[in-house]
C-alpha cells in the first residue's frame, strides 16, 4: 500500500505523461524524493499500472546491487545502465519498453548513458526519472531529458509524518577543540 504522497506522485506521473503526449512533447518526468522516502514502491506501482494498461515496462539503474534489489521488488526487467550503454555503442538493439523508469537518474547525464535515453525517447518511450538529488556534482540537472518535475515531501516532512527517523550527524570535527 502506497503512502498518500506516493500515490499522488504515481497519479501525477500518468496524468503528466498524458498531458505531455497530447501537447506533442516527450513524455519524460522527474520524481524527486529523499532517500528512504519510498521510490522503489512507487516504481513497483508504476510498473503494475503500466501493465494494467497493456504497456511494457523496464527499469535502468547504475550498479549491480541496485539492479538486484529492484529485480527482487519490482515486476519488470531491470537493466544496468553501463550494459545498455555498451550495447548502444556497439550498435546492438536496445530492449524495448513503453515505460522506462530510471533509478538514481542523475546517471543519465553521463556520456555513455545519455544517448541511450535519447534514443529510447525518440522511439516514443515514456520515462520517469527517480532521484533524491536529480543534479550532478557539477550542477547539471535533468532538464535536457525531462519536461516536468514532481518534488515529494522533504526529509523534515517525512520525519514529522513518522516515515523516517530523525538523524544524528557525526563528524570528525566533533569533539575537537
Amino acid at each position: 500500500v502506497l503512502r498518500p504522497y506516493q500515490a499522488r506522485a504515481v497519479e501525477w506521473t500518468f496524468d503528466t505523461w498524458s498531458t505531455l503526449r497530447a501537447s506533442g512533447r516527450r513524455t519524460s518526468v522527474v520524481v524527486q524524493l529523499p532517500t528512504g522516502g519510498g521510490k522503489t514502491p512507487m516504481q513497483a506501482a508504476l510498473v503494475e499500472r503500466a501493465h494494467a494498461r497493456g504497456w511494457t515496462a523496464a527499469i535502468m539503474a547504475p550498479g549491480v546491487d541496485l539492479c538486484r534489489q529492484l529485480r527482487a521488488r519490482v515486476g519488470c526487467e531491470v537493466h544496468l545502465t553501463t550494459t545498455l550503454a555498451a550495447r548502444f555503442k556497439a550498435g546492438r538493439e536496445l530492449p524495448s519498453a513503453d515505460v522506462w523508469l530510471v533509478d538514481e537518474a542523475r546517471c543519465i547525464t553521463s556520456a555513455g548513458v545519455s544517448p541511450v535515453v535519447l534514443a529510447l525517447q525518440a522511439g516514443g518511450a515514456r520515462f520517469a526519472f527517480f532521484d533524491a538529488t536529480p543534479e550532478t556534482a557539477s550542477g547539471m540537472g535533468l532538464g535536457a531529458w525531462a519536461d516536468d518535475l514532481r518534488q515529494g515531501p522533504s526529509v523534515k516532512e517525512l520525519v514529522a509524518a513518522g516515515h523516517l527517523v530523525p538523524s544524528r550527524v557525526f563528524s570528525a570535527e566533533q569533539g575537537k577543540g
